[in-house]
Protein backbone atom coordinates (compact mmCIF):
# COMPACT_ATOMS: atom_id res chain seq x y z
CA UNK A 1 0.00 0.00 0.00
CA UNK A 2 1.54 3.32 -0.83
CA UNK A 3 -0.18 6.77 -0.42
CA UNK A 4 -0.14 9.58 -1.91
CA UNK A 5 1.14 13.17 -0.22
CA UNK A 6 -2.41 14.06 -1.07
CA UNK A 7 -3.69 11.12 0.80
CA UNK A 8 -1.48 11.44 3.84
CA UNK A 9 -2.36 15.71 4.11
CA UNK A 10 -6.30 14.45 4.10
CA UNK A 11 -5.23 11.87 7.01
CA UNK A 12 -3.22 14.12 8.77
CA UNK A 13 -6.43 16.87 8.63
CA UNK A 14 -8.46 13.87 9.64
CA UNK A 15 -6.67 12.44 12.11
CA UNK A 16 -7.11 9.32 10.42
CA UNK A 17 -4.31 6.64 11.11
CA UNK A 18 -2.39 4.10 8.87
CA UNK A 19 -4.11 1.22 10.98
CA UNK A 20 -7.75 2.41 10.29
CA UNK A 21 -7.33 3.26 6.59
CA UNK A 22 -5.90 -0.59 6.30
CA UNK A 23 -9.11 -1.84 8.00
CA UNK A 24 -11.06 0.55 5.92
CA UNK A 25 -9.37 -1.43 2.93
CA UNK A 26 -9.76 -4.68 4.33
CA UNK A 27 -13.09 -4.56 5.99
CA UNK A 28 -15.19 -2.00 4.20
CA UNK A 29 -17.63 -2.37 1.66
CA UNK A 30 -17.87 -0.61 -2.13
CA UNK A 31 -21.06 1.15 -2.21
CA UNK A 32 -20.18 2.92 -5.45
CA UNK A 33 -18.59 0.99 -8.94
CA UNK A 34 -15.66 1.71 -9.39
CA UNK A 35 -14.84 4.57 -12.25
CA UNK A 36 -12.17 4.89 -14.71
CA UNK A 37 -9.11 7.32 -14.20
CA UNK A 38 -7.66 8.66 -17.61
CA UNK A 39 -5.43 10.48 -16.12
CA UNK A 40 -3.56 8.13 -14.23
CA UNK A 41 -4.65 5.45 -16.57
CA UNK A 42 -5.98 3.44 -12.91
CA UNK A 43 -9.56 2.17 -11.58
CA UNK A 44 -10.39 4.40 -9.25
CA UNK A 45 -12.58 2.12 -6.25
CA UNK A 46 -13.75 3.86 -3.00
CA UNK A 47 -14.08 1.38 -0.20
CA UNK A 48 -16.69 2.79 3.22
CA UNK A 49 -16.07 1.39 6.49
CA UNK A 50 -17.73 2.38 9.73
CA UNK A 51 -15.35 2.24 12.25
CA UNK A 52 -13.78 3.21 15.80
CA UNK A 53 -17.02 5.51 15.86
CA UNK A 54 -16.52 6.90 12.36
CA UNK A 55 -17.42 6.34 8.50
CA UNK A 56 -14.28 6.08 6.88
CA UNK A 57 -13.60 6.35 3.15
CA UNK A 58 -10.75 5.22 1.37
CA UNK A 59 -10.43 5.97 -2.49
CA UNK A 60 -7.64 3.87 -3.88
CA UNK A 61 -6.26 3.71 -7.59
CA UNK A 62 -5.98 -0.35 -9.15
CA UNK A 63 -3.47 -0.59 -12.15
CA UNK A 64 -3.15 -4.01 -13.50
CA UNK A 65 0.77 -3.68 -13.97
CA UNK A 66 1.43 -2.15 -10.46
CA UNK A 67 0.23 -4.80 -7.96
CA UNK A 68 0.30 -2.18 -5.12
CA UNK A 69 -2.60 -0.04 -4.21
CA UNK A 70 -2.07 3.30 -4.44
CA UNK A 71 -4.35 5.27 -1.51
CA UNK A 72 -5.10 8.26 -2.96
CA UNK A 73 -7.47 10.43 -0.67
CA UNK A 74 -9.22 9.69 2.70
CA UNK A 75 -12.65 11.14 3.67
CA UNK A 76 -15.14 10.95 6.71
CA UNK A 77 -18.63 10.06 5.38
CA UNK A 78 -21.84 10.87 6.85
CA UNK A 79 -24.55 7.66 7.77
Amino acid sequence: MVFTFHALERMSERSVSDREVHDCLRLGVIERPPRWDGHRGTLLCTMEHFGAGRNLAVVVALDEEDPNLLVVTVMMRTR
